[in-house]
């Protein structure tokens, strides 16, 4: 066994191991810096960030579990002197991400004079040094973490090449984090990952060894010829399948800025009739910090629980009348605002939120347009939290059969697809109550302006919405 691991030491290349360290030590200095920019990661750091907001599992149990795995499908590939630098580099990086957070402060970017935060300048920065560390690792046996790895064990022995593998890597899992951070931050991470991830490539596939020209071109030896043209193609090919990558992830950024743009100007609320819309003895208030959940609880005898999910593209605030006249009836009503205004980014955000009124025994959920449907499919999932479901303009494409369903819409909509209405009733139970509202459009559920809101003109706005309520309140106290 002492053989064994003499043997072992001896065949160490040190000096290998000592650049390892170093290109460890950098990416520690660049994640110190990353600390204060809060952009979205790539790798197995933004994966178990996903993890965690996506089940509530711990960042730090998951990180350490996906490392552990990658490492072991690693050392089955690579073998056991490779997973000892990879080893050696892992504990040089805790070692001197914890020296570092000692010594350095951590808002390294931050002015006091002006109290400014130059955060694009730390991201970038940070993210320089992240790849430049990371790129020394590689190119010199070890690798920083279980990803990488992985990530050189396939390069190596699957023959993959390494540029795409660390694209695709990063750019998932960046993506991916649109479940649980806006919009704005994960183009921004993509924006970054395209200046700063070429660096690690170039030193990966850095050539070993330079060889120059001599007068006497006769002198230069054959295979010194071939070794140089290699790795000229090689060049030309690493730097296409770069100019290639960045392409496709400016194209992801500007369609993500464009969709910013889109998102960012939904339909705005009427404030004005809003304003004019009069009910009594109903009490308006927050249930969380960020504001995002609204309930209109009745002052006196409770019928009821009723969870809104907002149409898209449409301010929560527009349906404030109708919830205040649902809860005006007796309902506990309460208003659930989704991610970028679409009910698509929190499809269950609705389901723990009837905990803040234990007293409320039957609770339905509902939404208008795509808040309907993506409100149904909370249901579908959830039966043992809602007794039904109430469909505004809008139609269930997830089995609802077991469940009660109200359907109410006017006979002037312009915006709802009545044919894939109708082909999905099929999701709706056979005792389903739908009403159609007279001279009724697709806006007038909420008061906003756009959309159909000026096709109707034998009924108002506000005729609609307590027609509507009414038809609420008859359905769940039924």
């Amino acid at each position: 066994m002492i053989k064994r691991i003499k043997l072992f030491l001896l065949q160490i290349n040190y000096k290998n191991l000592l650049i390892a360290l170093i290109g460890s030590a950098i990416i520690a200095f660049g994640t110190h810096i990353h600390a204060d920019a809060a952009i979205p990661e790539g790798g197995i750091i933004g994966l178990s960030l996903i993890i965690e907001n996506l089940f509530g599992f711990s960042y730090i149990a998951v990180n350490l579990l996906i490392n552990a795995a990658f490492c072991l499908l690693a050392w089955r590939l690579m073998g056991t002197r490779y997973m000892f630098n990879v080893a050696i580099a892992t504990v040089g990086f805790s070692f001197f991400s914890f020296l570092f957070s000692k010594t350095l402060p951590v808002d390294i970017f931050f002015n006091p004079e002006t109290e400014k935060h130059y955060l694009l300048l730390a991201a970038l920065v940070g993210s320089v040094f992240i790849e430049i560390g990371t790129g020394l690792t590689l190119r010199y046996g070890s690798a920083p973490n279980g990803d990488h790895a992985l990530s050189m064990a396939l390069v190596k022995k699957g023959g993959l090449d390494f540029g795409w593998v660390n694209f695709l890597r990063d750019f998932s899992v960046i993506l991916f984090s649109l479940t649980y951070t806006d919009i704005y931050s994960v183009a921004f991470a993509l924006l970054i990952m395209t200046v700063t991830n070429p660096i690690t490539e170039y030193i990966v596939k850095m050539p070993s060894k330079r060889s120059t020209y001599k007068s006497d071109i006769k002198r230069i030896n054959e295979k010194i010829t071939r070794k140089l043209e290699t790795e000229e193609r090689a060049a030309k090919k690493t730097k296409s399948g770069i100019v290639f990558r960045s392409v496709i992830s400016l194209v992801v950024v500007a369609v993500l800025l464009i969709s910013m743009a889109f998102l960012g100007n939904p339909h705005k609320a009427n404030d004005d009739l809003i304003n004019s819309f009069v009910t009594e003895n109903v009490t308006v208030k927050e249930l969380d910090e960020d504001g995002s959940l609204v309930a209109y609880v009745p002052d006196g005898e409770i019928k009821g629980g009723f969870v809104f999910y907002p149409g898209a593209l449409v301010e929560p605030e527009a349906y404030d009348p109708l919830l205040r006249a649902c809860a005006e009836k007796g309902i506990v009503s309460i208003l659930v605002k989704m991610p970028y205004n679409l009910a698509f980014f929190g499809v269950n955000k609705g389901v723990s939120v009837t905990d803040y009124f234990p007293e409320v025994e039957n609770w339905y959920i509902g939404g208008h347009s795509l808040g309907g449907a993506m409100a149904s499919s909370c249901a579908s999932t959830h039966k043992d939290a809602f007794k039904g479901v109430v469909l505004l303009a809008a139609y269930s494409i997830n089995d609802i059969t077991d469940l009660r369903v109200l359907s109410v819409y006017g006979n002037k909509d312009q915006v709802m697809n009545m044919a894939k209405y109708l082909q999905n009733k099929i999701n709706l139970p056979g005792d389903l109550t739908e009403v159609v509202i007279k001279d009724g459009n697709h806006s007038y559920f909420g008061m906003y302006v756009g959309q159909d809101s000026a096709i109707s003109s034998l009924i108002t706005n506000e005729s609609q919405i307590r027609q509507t309520a009414q038809h609420i309140y008859d359905f769940i106290t039924e």
